[in-house]
């Protein structure tokens, strides 16, 4: 064995890399093919995306929806693989293959799924449900993969022939053919032609079920350690940036400015703080007539952050 060989079977830090690859990729695909065999499969809508074609396709033919969601998958996974990027593709066919896996195998040890939702008028419940585990699920393998399955898979595919197209668009055109198609897929048509009247419930349970799958992949995409920057222009920038600090326990930052109204020197402090100080925060400013200050959102907040709790 030579040396480089050596190298790589000796490191450490690589193998726990490994680790911890393996482990996110077994716990997203645990959690999305929980969503679908628990909440979504059996109570009359579909995901958005590739999956949700899948999910349709098993509802229709009867077959197993781990088999669709493997087939319809898996050529878009290759075209990444020659197309895009080699380290991408492979993810997101072990990825896949987990999912379908897992799906398959609470299909057959038949878990119970969240059966009572359609007789019980709570299937809204199980959409929510659905789309906090998958949510969570694809939100874990953007994270630490920048990698999914389905439409985003197909939208990195056009982004690397016309990369002006926002991929956003492309992931939201094809959910919506799924969430038109989810109507005539899952309608009962014998109480449409009695009653003469249709039923949107499948239409509006699929929009629950991308929407909050959506925002639980953005909460966790932009951190979940969110603040608010504050900049303050103030004449006495020691005596606010003291009551500050002592206070609510955070650091301030101080930046030297100019008024271009009256060409006088100005502070400018910075000080980022928790949503839970906001109160305090605004207490402390109004004991401080003479600052201006404005707030900005700040998505996730990592580093020396000086923080009371």
């Amino acid at each position: 064995m030579d040396e480089k060989a050596k190298r790589i079977f000796t490191d450490e830090k690589r193998w726990q890399k490994l680790a911890k690859d393996a482990w996110i990729l077994i716990a997203a695909a645990f959690l999305s093919a929980a969503a679908y065999h628990v909440f979504i499969i059996h109570n009359g809508f579909a995901p958005g995306g590739v999956n949700g074609i899948a999910t349709m396709t098993g509802f229709l033919t009867k077959l197993p929806t781990a088999i669709f969601i493997f087939v319809f998958n898996l050529p878009i996974c290759i075209a990444v693989y020659f197309a895009v990027n080699k380290r991408s593709g492979v993810i997101i066919v072990i990825y896949i293959m987990l999912q379908a896996g897992f799906l398959q195998l609470m299909e057959f040890l038949n878990l119970p799924p969240f059966y009572e939702a359609l007789e019980s008028g709570n299937v809204i419940l199980a959409a929510l449900a659905g789309a906090c585990l998958s949510g969570f699920g694809s939100a874990l393998m953007m994270r630490r993969f920048g990698a999914l399955n389905g439409t985003f898979a197909i939208s990195m595919l056009i982004r690397k022939k016309n990369p002006t197209i926002n991929p956003v668009w492309i992931s939201f055109s094809m959910d919506c053919i799924v969430v038109v198609a989810s109507f005539f897929v899952y309608a009962d048509w014998d109480a449409v032609l009695l009653a003469e009247k249709f039923s949107l419930n499948p239409v509006l349970y699929t929009f629950i079920n991308l929407f909050v799958a959506s925002k639980i992949i953005d909460m966790i995409l932009q951190g979940v350690r969110s603040a608010l920057k504050y900049e303050i222009i103030t004449t006495r920038p020691e005596e606010l940036s003291h009551d500050l600090m002592t206070r609510i326990k955070h650091g301030v930052t101080l930046i030297p400015a100019m008024g271009m109204y009256t060409h006088e020197p100005r502070n400018l402090l910075i000080c980022v703080v928790r949503r839970r100080d906001v109160a305090e925060f605004h207490k402390i400013l109004k004991e401080h007539p003479d600052a201006f200050a404005y707030v900005t959102g700040v998505s996730e907040v990592m580093g020396n952050f000086v923080d009371k709790s």
